[in-house]
């Protein structure tokens, strides 16, 4: 824990001045803010003040998330001295997210300023001894922007650099997981956390989304037929098993296409983990010869609650996958022919009549709790006629092969049928994103590395 910051303070709307008494802001006792949009990392706790509550539990923060805590808490008469609401992942105790409380204010920090962190964020309103309060704790890493909420009125905001959180365990009431140091005087009532991040942003609605956990030969409309010109993505929230596969077979998460009729699921696409070299990631077509893996960095442990992400774009033979929205393929992804039949979605069980290995290893154990499913058609291509794009370029290198003429000199677009713009359109070569365009080969088919093209415009090395 750490002093309270010197930095400003925000400052007080006309309304909210009405309704200080004495320093102490009376607000309405149910909190208003909205559901947070992933599973808790740790749900509706109401055991009280404890050390280390997830002893079995350590939890690896998201790179970009969005981390929350709602802590319903009874104060003691004393709400001077400093006391601790609970720490949130640290190893011992410096490097968590920590709130607490000291002279009656609010405070959202990581603890000790652990790896160079900005201090505390503080409220400027204070609560009295014996009050029961909603407070909200959130802090969004992707923005830096972090926020203090009692009972659903913002408290306290303000940009905060506090990087990455140190992964760890989760203690309540206290600030070291094994022994008293700032114990909270007062009732925990109930506390949750979150840590909402991922990897991957799909561009439309899911096909499937359940929170059922194990589910056999899920149908959408009796079959699903998979856009093979698209991507498929799997989202999944898993507590990984006690125990994995004996024979470090692969413990699926989602298998998706094939049918109940196919012997082991062949043909449907696959996402699973299993624990070769301390605990990897894959992705594959079930009886396929071509599959994606990439070793975990750090393994997967068992016990421990995950976020997995598996993606693929059949277009570009792709495959992307992150463990709580880090990415561990390599940048721009590992190459893999997966091609998918039609079929239906089978959750933990690796082929749609459920049987093993399961995500469980040998049983049906560990929890997936949340799994979605994605079949997202690619965007459209930006330049859809191909041959106006053809030309545009070979118009362009014309003039001047080396690429410098490729600019518009006619930014208006008052001559639309310009040399160097062609059909394509009236702009600049540079602003072109032609990075989406899927059939480059088209653009340049009269190329090759042996030979210039289209008259000499352009050459291999151009």
């Amino acid at each position: 824990m750490t002093a309270a910051s010197t930095r400003p303070k925000r400052t007080l709307s006309a309304a909210l001045m009405v309704l200080c008494v004495a320093g102490t802001l009376l607000r309405p006792a149910a909190a208003t803010l909205a559901a947070p949009s992933c599973p808790p990392v740790l749900d509706a706790y109401t055991g009280g003040i404890s050390n280390k509550v997830n002893s079995a539990h350590y939890h690896v923060f998201s790179e970009d998330g969005v981390i929350r805590v709602r802590a319903d808490v009874t104060f003691d008469s004393d709400v001077s001295t400093s006391q601790v609401l609970f720490l949130f992942g640290a190893p011992t105790q410096c490097g968590g997210m920590i709130g607490y409380i000291a002279q009656g204010a609010l405070h959202w920090a990581v603890n000790c300023n652990a790896g160079g962190s900005d201090g505390s964020l503080d409220t400027t309103v204070t609560v009295v001894g014996g009050s029961r309060h909603v407070i909200d704790f959130v802090y969004d890493g992707a923005t830096d922007l972090a926020e203090i909420y009692l009972d659903g009125v913002e408290a306290a905001s303000g940009t905060k650099d506090w990087m990455r959180p140190y992964d760890g365990y989760v203690t309540i009431g206290d600030e070291h997981h094994s022994s008293e140091k700032y114990p909270f005087f007062g009732a925990v009532n109930e506390v949750s956390m979150y840590d909402c991040g991922y990897g991957h942003e799909p561009s439309c609605q899911p096909a499937f989304a359940s929170t059922g956990g194990y589910q056999t030969n899920i149908a959408d409309a009796g079959t699903h037929v998979f856009d093979l010109s698209g991507s498929i993505y799997m989202r999944a929230v898993v507590t990984t098993s006690s125990q994995w596969h004996p024979s470090c077979s692969g413990q699926t998460v989602a298998i998706w296409g094939s049918s109940a009729s196919v012997p082991y699921g062949c043909g449907g696409m696959r996402g699973y983990i299993s624990c070769i070299n301390g605990g990897v990631i894959q992705m594959d077509v079930q009886c396929g010869s071509d599959y994606a893996r990439v070793d975990v960095p750090g393994g997967l442990a068992l016990n421990t609650r995950y976020t997995l992400e598996f993606f693929y774009d059949m277009t570009r033979n792709k495959v992307k996958m992150w463990v709580n929205g880090v990415e561990v393929t390599a940048a721009g992804g590992l190459l893999a022919n997966l091609v998918p039949t039609d079929g239906a979605l089978t959750i933990g069980s690796s082929d749609h009549g459920g049987g093993g290995p399961y995500f469980g290893g040998s049983g049906q154990t560990g929890s997936i709790h949340e799994l979605s499913v994605y079949d997202c058609k690619p965007p459209p291509e930006p330049f859809p006629d191909k041959t106006a794009l053809e030309d545009a370029v070979v118009a362009c290198l014309s003039a001047v092969p080396s690429g410098e003429a490729c600019c518009s000199t006619d930014p208006n677009c008052t001559d639309p049928s310009s040399a160097r713009c062609g059909n394509a359109g009236c702009v600049d070569m540079p602003d072109w994103d032609v990075s989406l365009v899927t059939d480059m080969a088209f653009v340049f088919a009269t190329c090759n590395a042996e030979s210039w093209c289209e008259g000499n415009v352009l050459d291999s090395t151009s």
